[in-house]
């Protein structure tokens, strides 16, 4: 019996990664390290920020923290209506929120999720949201999962199985991928 289901955030509740290439194709170009959308694709899609940014314009960057608030602010601009949180992912989310509490463990920050989930109408179905501003070990390490499972009230009764995660595919199961072609 499922007893409970975490979502992700990019790529899976929200349908951004198109809108996050080009946002980073943007920016780095910006920085004088251009980007292609196949790179970006296939190189750096599901990793965090930091890891993104450092893989991309090096560890020694001096500006990693003005990038990543650039992109953040650009991210908003964009999707903060909740657009890219697609009528059927809502009904998905509402249907199930009937059935079982539901989380979301991202690695975006929580000033990227509030304002799209609240925007689709589905905040309140979210018991627990946990973020990249709530962990210090970011996916694939299961921090987060681990928060939202111990957020469960019923966590201190049972043990956690009978929980269903939702996300995109790990970094690693990228290389090779294809973007999604319009």
């Amino acid at each position: 019996m499922t007893r409970a289901i975490v979502f992700d955030f990019n790529g899976t509740l929200s349908d951004d990664e198109p809108i996050l290439c080009e946002i980073f194709v943007e920016l780095f170009a910006g920085h004088g390290r251009p980007l292609s959308a196949q790179e970006y694709f296939d190189h750096l899609a599901g990793h965090s920020d930091p890891e993104i940014v450092y893989r991309w314009l090096g560890r020694d960057h001096p500006d990693v923290d003005a990038v990543i608030e650039e992109r953040v602010r650009r991210y908003r601009a964009a999707v903060s209506d909740g657009s890219s949180i697609g009528p059927a992912a809502r009904e998905a989310v509402r249907y199930a929120a009937e059935r079982v509490p539901l989380a979301i463990v991202s690695g975006a920050a929580r000033a990227e999720i509030d304002p799209v989930v609240e925007a689709a109408g589905l905040s309140g179905l979210f018991r627990t949201i946990v973020s990249a501003d709530d962990v210090v070990h970011g996916k694939p390490d299961p921090e987060g999962y681990l928060q939202a499972l111990a957020a469960r009230p019923e966590s201190r009764r049972r043990r956690r199985r009978g929980c269903v995660c939702s996300r995109a595919r790990a970094p690693s199961s990228r290389r090779g991928s294809r973007p999604p072609t319009s």
